[in-house]
């Protein structure tokens, strides 16, 4: 028998269209909150999901310049996902944090991550699950890259 042809953007297409469906079928399609969200500024969330910090130390821990924090802030803060307050005791840096909204809107997306993972090894069983996660690591780790 021959090997499938490789059609990697059809079947991305096709994956993330049943995906999305799944989650319709479950009453978990994400709110228009959190639609739209880059990876960058998903990223800067959950960091700040583990602890309010300020801008400067979220541009450190990230690895990323202060302005590329700010306005990745400033998107967040605009869905009401992170809100800034001035650090105690200085008038000049803001402590970004999770907003209650925010909190709503990462463990609704939580849900729909563990459902899409039991899913996929229920479909797949355990070894193989572990192996498209490693090989989907190896592919996000090459294409940061190139």
């Amino acid at each position: 028998m021959a090997e499938p042809e490789f059609a990697l953007q059809g079947d991305f297409r096709t994956l993330l269209h049943r995906v999305v469906d799944l989650l319709d079928r479950r009453g978990l399609k994400p709110g228009a909150h959190v639609e739209s969200i880059r990876p960058s500024d998903e990223r800067l969330f959950l960091i700040l999901a583990r602890e309010p910090l300020t801008i400067s130390r979220l541009a450190r821990t990230a690895g990323i310049s202060r302005q590329a924090a700010h306005a990745s802030i400033g998107r967040l803060a605009a869905r009401d996902l992170v809100r800034l307050d001035h650090a105690p005791g200085s008038r000049r840096d803001k402590v970004a944090m999770v907003t209650v909204q925010g909190e709503i809107a990462r463990r609704d997306a939580e849900t729909r991550r563990e459902l899409i993972q039991r899913e996929i090894q229920e479909m797949l069983g355990r070894a193989r699950a572990n192996e498209l996660s490693s090989l989907l690591a190896d592919l996000v780790n090459g294409l940061q890259k190139a």
